[in-house]
């Protein structure tokens, strides 16, 4: 499979879900009864379907596969886009869940707290750990170590938001088509995570970078 293929394949996966939205839009339109709050929660939704194929991605292109690497891109160049994917689908995944605790609180007068909802809290709270580490790997002074940790967490952001989306999630409710697609998604994330815990022994170890020294350590 070529290049133009696998791209237009990632394109179409998106589509998938969000069409399948649309069509839940229009029935909502068509039904006479569109309150205008609406008009924000569907781009929510839309939001959280991008963002969860985006993390998808960024997972697939960072995880170092050999047939990735061949096939897509060389490892430079798939660092570079799992950084820039990571960034939007964090920025889509934050903005569903500030709104969609917001609608709560307009809808209701509270947030409302069920199973669904405490996942998709968990997740969101992994991600922003994830993505401080991350961002803010220098400002903050983490030791490599302790990067590496946290950034550990990221492993359990989708599996959680996956179960999340089925427990809670419209458009996955509604849609058979999307609800086996983002299992398929869900099925090769873990296969995908079995095969690097298997090669963990035949991966060499890179040593840690070293830390700079301090005004404190060269004074002394």
């Amino acid at each position: 499979m070529n290049k133009k293929a696998l791209i237009a394949i990632a394109i179409a996966i998106p589509v998938i879900p969000l069409f399948e939205l649309s069509l839940q839009l229009g029935r909502d339109i068509g039904s006479g009864s569109f309150p205008a709050i609406l008009a924000f929660y569907y781009p929510a939704r839309a939001a959280a379907l991008i963002g969860f194929v985006l993390m998808f991605y960024q997972f697939v292109i960072g995880a170092k596969l050999p047939v990735v690497e061949k096939y897509v891109a060389p490892r430079g160049t798939l660092l570079k886009n799992h950084r820039s994917l990571g960034k939007v689908g964090f920025i889509l995944m934050l903005s569903h869940g500030l709104f969609m605790l917001g609608f709560d609180v307009y809808d209701a007068g509270r947030i409302v707290f069920n199973t669904g909802k405490l996942l998709g809290i968990v997740a969101l709270f992994m991600l922003i750990l994830a993505v401080v580490a991350s961002w803010w790997f220098k400002p903050l002074q983490f030791r490599y170590q302790t990067w590496k940790r946290i950034h550990l967490l990221a492993y359990l952001v989708f599996p959680t938001a996956f179960f999340h989306a089925l427990t809670l999630g419209s458009t996955l409710q509604g849609s058979i088509t999307t609800r086996y697609l983002f299992w398929l998604l869900l099925i090769i994330y873990i296969g995908i995570v079995g095969y690097k815990i298997m090669s963990l022994g035949s991966e060499p170890q890179k040593p840690a970078p070293p830390r700079k020294k301090t005004a404190d350590t060269a004074n002394a």
